[in-house]
């Protein structure tokens, strides 16, 4: 973040515009004058309400989502269910150095107390920020050209807009690339770089040639991304390098080396699973819907649940940013996200397990009671077994039209456009694809149901 001098007004305006270098859309929680600065406001009486939104908010549309509670607290993330120990700032000098010492491009969370008057004027000569640290330059030796690597992409690669030079450097290496849940779509599904989504499953690693690589260059990858973080050899790479990372490496002539075995793993049980038509729906059939219904620049908002873990498994990826799966368990995130998705213009629809019987936790009412008072349409769809029965056909309509948030009223609701629509999915139908990856990670279980048994 380079300096930037703040026009004269208050504290609070030059917190808004600080905030808003950070990627912040809105408040949301109680006010703090920073609408005077051009940040819009939402009042959300209820804390945890509030600091879901942000969450959400910070999760979905990049940047950093922010909630404001009692005592002057600022709430600052992009890691849902992420926590942090409040830093007390008491002066405007002090809190705009802090915020410009922040760097957005990984999934974190900041608490802020703000122990300084809001509306006080702005003293002259006030800048806002300061230069965020820069790392040294890192380049690959060319040495390693032709050894047998992995490379793992992660969120960061997303929310740097690193995509383009991400597609450079795996020409360069002549490498298919691993991604992360969080980096589905930085190639598309059926890209010879795309080389499967790691971390969902036991085997991942070895199927995607992770332990059988001399290096292993994880680039973006979260502290929530990965089970287990990979050893030995590993270069951690920050994706604002990758356009010198493979300077002097020559494009190999025959394109890139054959994926690993994972990727054709998966598709042996993904791929014949997206063409039965039988009730429950399948859950890659399921996740395809979500991704051949989705607008330009929607987004399927998912939870932590095996919901979760069947769309990050299936969900056939065309471009990044259309389908955020939480890596932590978060009952609400789904409707939640899907609204800040609303609000910040895109199309978007939320999925998490468990039907009409089992909630989305106290907090999924109230947003979408939200929803209504701000006259935005948010779905979400509760994918369960034994749900009322839809035919595929009638779910990729009726998810469609939720994309847009005019889905029909059904059980539970009252209102047009938010609510909850169950689904029968057969989201306990995992044999095939444990006896093929292993058991999935720990938080892909069903509401109430034991988690499968490892193979």
């Amino acid at each position: 973040m380079s300096q930037a001098e703040t026009r004269p007004g208050t504290v609070a305006e030059a917190l808004a515009g600080a905030l808003a270098a950070l990627g912040v859309r809105r408040t949301v929680g109680l006010d703090l004058g920073t609408a005077a600065g051009g940040l819009p406001h939402i009042d959300v009486d209820d804390p945890d309400l509030a600091v879901l939104l942000a969450d959400a908010d910070g999760a979905v549309n990049g940047g950093l989502g922010a909630a404001v509670l009692a005592g002057q607290l600022l709430h600052l993330s992009s890691l849902p269910g992420g926590t942090a120990f409040p830093q007390t700032v008491g002066s405007p000098e002090e809190l705009l150095d802090t915020l410009a010492g922040i760097d957005p491009m990984m999934p974190a969370t900041v608490a802020l107390h703000l122990d300084l008057d809001l509306g006080a004027d702005v003293p002259d000569g006030l800048t806002v920020g300061g230069e965020l640290d820069r790392q040294v330059a890192y380049q690959l030796g060319s040495s390693l050209q032709g050894a047998p690597l992995a490379v793992i992409a992660g969120v960061g690669v997303v929310r740097s807009g690193s995509v383009e030079a991400l597609a450079s450097f795996a020409e360069r290496l002549g490498m298919p690339v691993l991604n992360t849940v969080g980096a589905k779509g930085v190639f598309r599904w059926n890209s010879p770089y795309h080389a499967g989504t790691i971390g969902l499953q036991a085997r991942d690693g070895e199927l995607g040639g992770v332990d059988d690589a001399v290096v292993v260059i994880i680039c973006g990858v979260g502290d929530d991304e990965l089970p287990a973080r990979p050893t030995g050899n590993v270069i951690d790479l920050d994706p604002r390098q990758l356009s010198i990372a493979a300077e002097g490496w020559t494009r190999p002539a025959g394109g890139p080396a054959p994926r690993p075995p994972l990727y054709e793993a998966l598709a042996a049980v993904t791929g014949p699973a997206y063409e039965r038509d039988e009730v429950p729906l399948s859950a890659p059939r399921a996740a395809l819907h979500l991704s051949g219904a989705a607008p330009d620049d929607g987004v399927a908002v998912v939870e932590a649940d095996l919901a979760g873990f069947w769309v990050g498994r299936a969900f056939p990826t065309a471009v990044p940013r259309s389908v955020v799966v939480a890596t932590t368990p978060l009952p609400g995130f789904a409707a939640a996200g899907a609204l800040m998705a609303r609000l910040a213009g895109r199309p978007s629809i939320g999925v998490r397990a468990g039907g009409m019987e089992v909630d989305g936790g106290e907090l999924e009412p109230e947003v979408l009671a939200l929803a209504q008072r701000l006259g935005v349409g948010v779905v979400v769809q509760a994918w369960a077994p034994d749900a009322p029965a839809m035919s595929a056909d009638e779910h990729a309509r009726a998810t469609e039209a939720d994309y847009r948030g005019v889905g029909a009223p059904s059980q539970g609701s009252s209102s047009q456009g938010s609510l909850v629509r169950p689904v029968a999915v057969a989201l306990d139908d995992l044999d095939a694809i444990v006896e093929v990856a292993g058991r999935p990670v720990s938080w892909a279980t069903l509401p109430s149901a034991p988690s499968p048994s490892p193979q």
